[in-house]
C-alpha cells in the first residue's frame, strides 16, 4: 500500500519549507541589489519589503494552523486511507492518501463536510493508481498534488477549478487522458508538459487557446463538455460561433475537410501542421486570418468562392505549396502571405484592393518584365507596370503603392501619379534613383525610409506635402523645396549619416524656391516658419563650413545637424529655446562658435568660443551641444572651460616649438577665462587656476618665447604671478637668454616688489 507524501507542520495548507525558500530569496535579492543599485538606502528598502513578505507568510501559516483541526484519517471500504484536516470546521482539506486501487475517486464528503481542497502532494507517489477522478466540489488543488504517480493514465479534474498547473502531474509519465477543469477559460501548452497525452476533454468554461497549442502535442481524441456555450468540435477541429469560425485543428491529420457553413479560419488554426498536405475549404469561407496555414505541409490552395481576405503570413513558409489559385471576389492579401512557399506564379483577380508587403518573398515569383510571374487581372483598382511598380487607380489620378521589384536600382514613377503612398519604397535595398513626375502632390509617411542607397529623388514643382520620415535614413544628396510645398514631416530629410552617425551625412545641398511662403533657405540650412511665429531649422547640408542661423529661429529640429562632419564655424543665439533630439549632434571639431544673446549678460552682447584644437575638445563640444535641449550658455561655458583644462598635459620631459605652442595656447585661454570668468563654475575656476600655478614656469617660458608682455601683466593681475614665484620665473627665463623678457620681469620685480640688484648674469 502506497502513501501520499506527508506534509510538514501546516496540515498541508501552506508549505513550511517556504520559510527556507524565502530566506534564499532574500539572500539572492540582496546580492543582486548590491550589484545593481547605487545606494545603500535602496538596498535597505528592498530588504524591508522582503522582511514584510516573510512576516506576512508567517502570519498566514499561523492563521492556517489555527483554522485547521488535528490531522485525522478515514479508511474506506476499498482499503483507501485518506488523511485530512477540517478547516474552520466548514470544509475538508485532504493532506495525504495511501491506496492499492487502480481507480481512485476523491471523496466528495468526509464527516458530512464537503471536500474542497487537495493540499500540496496530497495524492502523490501512488504507484498502483491508473485513474484519478476528482470530486466536482473541489475548488483548490495544491502544487504537485498528483506528482510521480508513475502509472497514472487518466485524470479527471474538478469542474469548479479555474486553473491548470502542470506541476499537479509532474512525473506522471504515462498520463494519456486528461479531463480539464470545467471553469478553465484558456488552455495553454502546459497540458503537454508531462506524460503522453492522447485524449483531451475540454470543460464548459473554456473559450481560448494559446496559439499553436495543439501542434505541440499528438492528440488522438478530443471532446468538449456539452454545456460549453463557446466552442464545439467535429472530433478533429474546434469551432466557435456555432461553427462559423474554425479556431484550431486539434488532431494531426494529412487531409482535413472543413464543414460547410464555416466562414472564418482563425489565426494559426493550421499552423505548424507539417503532416497536413491538403485542406478542402467550403465556398462559405470569407476570411483566412494571420498565420492560418503558416509552416504547414499544404501543397495547393484554391480560394473559395466567397473568400475576401487572406491575412498576414497566412501561408508563410509552406514550403510544399506550389499551386495557388485566387478567385474573383478577393479584396485583400496581407504582408508576407505567400513568402517562403514553393510557388512560381501568383495571379491576382481584378477585385483586389489591398496588397501587403513582400507577399511572395523568397519564392520563384518575379514581378517585372514581360514574363513576370506576378500579375493582376485588368479592370480593377490595382495595376502593375512591367517594371514592377504597383499602382492604385483613383478618380483624381494614380497612387503609387509599392515597388515590387526588389532588384531595381532606378525607377520612373508613371505620369499621372498624384501620390506616393506611405512605405511605398521603404527598406528597398538597391534603389538609387527615383524620378518623380510633375503633377505629384504628396509623398506619404516613410515612403523612402531606410532606402540606404537612394541618392536622387528631385521634388517636382507640384509637390505640396511630404510625410513624416519620408526620406529618413536615405543617402539623399540634394533637396530643393518647390514653391507649392506646405508641409514637410518630422525628420523627413534626415539622411542615414545624420540619423545614425556611422557615416557622413549625404545631404550636401539644400535650397527652397523664393516664392515658397513656408520655407526658405540660407547657406547650408533649410528653415521653416512656424504658424505661431518664429522659425525652426529643418536640416543642415553638410557641404557648408560656415553657417549662420537666422535671428528668427527659435528651435532646431531633431537630427538637423546630426553627424555633421564639415562644419567649422557656427553662428547661433540663445533665443533658440528648443533643440530636438540630437538636433546639434556635431561629429566634428568646430573651430568657432558665436553666440548672440537675447539679453546682455555681464556687459556682453555675445560670446565667441574658440575651442582649443585638441583631442578632448570634440568630446566637450558634443557634451555642450549634442545633449542639450536648448542653446544653454552656462552649459557651453562649462564644457569650454573643461576643454581648456584638458587641452594639454604639461610634460617636462618633452620640449620643442609644438609643445611650447600648446602650452602657450592653453595658458592664453586660461588667462582669458580667469580674467573674465562669466558663468564659470567654482570647480572650473580652481582647475584653470591650477593649470597656471602648477605649471607656471613652463607657461612663462612659452609666453616669453612669444614675447607676450600682456599675458605677463594679466598673470600679475590674477595674482598667479607674484613676489613668491617671480624670482624663480626670472631665473628660468634668463636661462633662455631672452634678454628682453628677462629685463621686463626685472623691471616688474623692481617696480612692484621693491627688489634691488640681481645676482645673475644677463
Amino acid at each position: 500500500m502506497g502513501w501520499g507524501r506527508e506534509m510538514p507542520v501546516t496540515h498541508g495548507g501552506l508549505d513550511a519549507d517556504d520559510d527556507e525558500n524565502f530566506a534564499r530569496i532574500k539572500e539572492m535579492a540582496t546580492m543582486a541589489l548590491s550589484d545593481g543599485l547605487r545606494s545603500v538606502e535602496e538596498i535597505e528598502r528592498m530588504e524591508e519589503i522582503i522582511a514584510r513578505n516573510l512576516d506576512e507568510h508567517a502570519r498566514l501559516i499561523r492563521e492556517d494552523e489555527a483554522a485547521c483541526s488535528e490531522a485525522r484519517a478515514l479508511m474506506l471500504d476499498d482499503g483507501t486511507l485518506w488523511e485530512y484536516v477540517t478547516v474552520h470546521d466548514e470544509y475538508v482539506r485532504i493532506i495525504g492518501c495511501k491506496t492499492d486501487v487502480e481507480s481512485l475517486e476523491v471523496p466528495a464528503v468526509i464527516e458530512d463536510k464537503p471536500v474542497a481542497e487537495l493540499a500540496i502532494d496530497a495524492c502523490s507517489y501512488l504507484d498502483s493508481v491508473r485513474e484519478v477522478i476528482c470530486s466536482p466540489q473541489i475548488e483548490r488543488i495544491g502544487n504537485c498534488a498528483f506528482r510521480s504517480c508513475g502509472n497514472l493514465e487518466r485524470l479527471v479534474l474538478p469542474r469548479n477549478v479555474d486553473t491548470y498547473d502542470s506541476s499537479w502531474v509532474r512525473g506522471c509519465r504515462e498520463l494519456a487522458e486528461l479531463v480539464l477543469p470545467g471553469m478553465l477559460t484558456r488552455v495553454t501548452s502546459s497540458i503537454f508538459d508531462e506524460g503522453r497525452l492522447r485524449s483531451l476533454v475540454i470543460g464548459f468554461g473554456t473559450y481560448d487557446f494559446a496559439p499553436g497549442l495543439f501542434a505541440q502535442g499528438a492528440l488522438e481524441h478530443i471532446d468538449i463538455d456539452d454545456e460549453n456555450p463557446f466552442i464545439t468540435t467535429d472530433g478533429q477541429a474546434i469551432f466557435a460561433h456555432e461553427g462559423t469560425h474554425l479556431r484550431v485543428l486539434a488532431l494531426a491529420c494529412e487531409r482535413y475537410v472543413i464543414p460547410d457553413g464555416c466562414q472564418v479560419i482563425e489565426k494559426k488554426a493550421f499552423a505548424n501542421r507539417a503532416e497536413l498536405y491538403r485542406v478542402d475549404l467550403p465556398d462559405t469561407v470569407t476570411t483566412i486570418e494571420d498565420y492560418a496555414f503558416s509552416y504547414s505541409g499544404l501543397e495547393s490552395f484554391v480560394s473559395p468562392r466567397d473568400l475576401r481576405v487572406i491575412g498576414e503570413r497566412a501561408f508563410f513558409r509552406c514550403r510544399r505549396l506550389t499551386r495557388v489559385a485566387l478567385d474573383e471576389g478577393l479584396i485583400s492579401i496581407g504582408d508576407d502571405a505567400f513568402t517562403g512557399t514553393g510557388i512560381e506564379a501568383l495571379r491576382v483577380p481584378a477585385t483586389l484592393e489591398s496588397l501587403g508587403d513582400n507577399v511572395a518573398d523568397d519564392t520563384k515569383v518575379t514581378f517585372c518584365g514581360d514574363d513576370a510571374g506576378f500579375s493582376i487581372a485588368p479592370g480593377g483598382i490595382l495595376e502593375i507596370d512591367r517594371e514592377g511598380g504597383l499602382y492604385r487607380n483613383g478618380d483624381d489620378g494614380k497612387r503609387f503603392v509599392r515597388l515590387l521589384d526588389d532588384e531595381a536600382t532606378r525607377y520612373v514613377v508613371r505620369s499621372g501619379t498624384v501620390e506616393i503612398e506611405p512605405h511605398a519604397f521603404m527598406q528597398h535595398a538597391h534603389i538609387r534613383e527615383v524620378v518623380l513626375p510633375e503633377g505629384l502632390r504628396r509623398i506619404g509617411d516613410a515612403a523612402f525610409r531606410d532606402c540606404h542607397e537612394l541618392a536622387i529623388a528631385d521634388f517636382p514643382s507640384t509637390l505640396e506635402e511630404v510625410g513624416d520620415e519620408a526620406f529618413l535614413d536615405t543617402s539623399l544628396s540634394r533637396a530643393f523645396i518647390p514653391r507649392n510645398l506646405r508641409h514637410l514631416g518630422n525628420t523627413a530629410l534626415v539622411t542615414h549619416g545624420a540619423h545614425n552617425g556611422d557615416v557622413a551625412p549625404s545631404l550636401t545641398s539644400i535650397g527652397a524656391d523664393e516664392e515658397n511662403e513656408r520655407f526658405y533657405s540660407v547657406p547650408g540650412l533649410l528653415i521653416e516658419r512656424h504658424d505661431e511665429g518664429g522659425s525652426h531649422v529643418v536640416v543642415y547640408a553638410d557641404g557648408v563650413e560656415s553657417v549662420r542661423i537666422p535671428d528668427d529661429v527659435s528651435s532646431i529640429d531633431p537630427y538637423a545637424f546630426g553627424g555633421a562632419r564639415h562644419l567649422r564655424e557656427l553662428f547661433l543665439s540663445d533665443r533658440i529655446r528648443h533643440v530636438g533630439m540630437r538636433g546639434l549632434s556635431l561629429d566634428c571639431f568646430v573651430e568657432h562658435f558665436h553666440v548672440d544673446l537675447d539679453e546682455p549678460h555681464e556687459g556682453h552682447a555675445s560670446f565667441d568660443f574658440y575651442f582649443p584644437d585638441a583631442p578632448r575638445s570634440a568630446h566637450e563640444i558634443q557634451l555642450a551641444f549634442n545633449l542639450s535641449s536648448s542653446v544653454d550658455l552656462a552649459r557651453i561655458f562649462k564644457h569650454y572651460d573643461s576643454a581648456i583644462v584638458n587641452m594639454h598635459e604639461f610634460d617636462k620631459k618633452t620640449s620643442g616649438a609644438h609643445d611650447d605652442f600648446d602650452v602657450y595656447g592653453q595658458a592664453k585661454l586660461a588667462i582669458e577665462r580667469l580674467a573674465d570668468p562669466v558663468l564659470m563654475s567654482s570647480t572650473n575656476k580652481i582647475m584653470l587656476t591650477q593649470v597656471l600655478t602648477k605649471n607656471l614656469e613652463e607657461a612663462c617660458e612659452a609666453i616669453a618665447r612669444h614675447d607676450d608682455r600682456e599675458a605677463i601683466d594679466e598673470l600679475l593681475e590674477l595674482e598667479i604671478l607674484n613676489k613668491d614665484n617671480l624670482l624663480g620665473d626670472i631665473d628660468h627665463i634668463g636661462k633662455l637668454q631672452d634678454a628682453a623678457m628677462t629685463g621686463y620681469l626685472l623691471e616688474i620685480k623692481r617696480r612692484l616688489f621693491q627688489h634691488s640688484a640681481v645676482d645673475f648674469d644677463l
